[in-house]
């Protein structure tokens, strides 16, 4: 049994001294959380969280307005076509070139020391394209741009994007 009397407590015939006058207040049984360890940023209740699960929205959506985009994300590599159900990304068993969209990528290919295959070349003034044998990054071959501050020289590849190729 528990007595209070002016600045003493007594719990199971031991008596305490305590500062200042003892207050009553209800007490919740049940803990709204405990945290074992650090505290940090996560274990704080007074914040609120959002648990997604359904992303069918798609990706792409950086700014987020929760009322419109509540099923979008910004970027994921995840498999995200199910409701309830993010899926981690496909396992990878073999890898394949099958689908590189960008042709002669290593820059290997040359019909002639200035003319890369596949490549669309656009000089001006006195810019060149040239094939560097002593410069590369792997394989034999790379591309050489020389240009002047007044002019520019641009080396590219149209590529046409199949979204067939998004669904992995």
């Amino acid at each position: 049994m528990t007595t209070t009397v002016g600045d003493e407590i007594t719990l199971n015939s031991n008596k305490y001294r305590i500062k200042g006058p003892v207050t009553g207040g209800w007490l919740d049984p049940f803990t709204q959380q405990m945290v074992i360890g650090d505290a940090d940023y996560a274990s704080r209740i007074d914040l609120s969280s959002w648990i997604m699960n359904d992303l069918r929205g798609g990706i792409g959506v950086e700014e987020m307005d929760e009322k419109v985009d509540q099923n979008k994300c910004w970027w994921t590599d995840c498999i995200i076509k199910y409701r309830n159900h993010i899926l981690p990304p496909r396992l990878a068993t073999a890898i394949t070139n099958s689908h590189n969209l960008i042709k002669n990528y290593g820059l290997e290919n040359w019909t002639t020391a200035t003319d890369c295959d596949d490549w669309t070349e656009t000089l001006a003034g006195t810019t060149a394209i040239n094939r560097e044998s002593t410069t590369i990054h792997g394989g034999t071959y790379s591309a050489k741009l020389t240009s002047t501050v007044a002019n520019m020289v641009l080396l590219e590849q149209n590529v046409s994007w199949n979204n067939i190729l998004r669904e992995t």
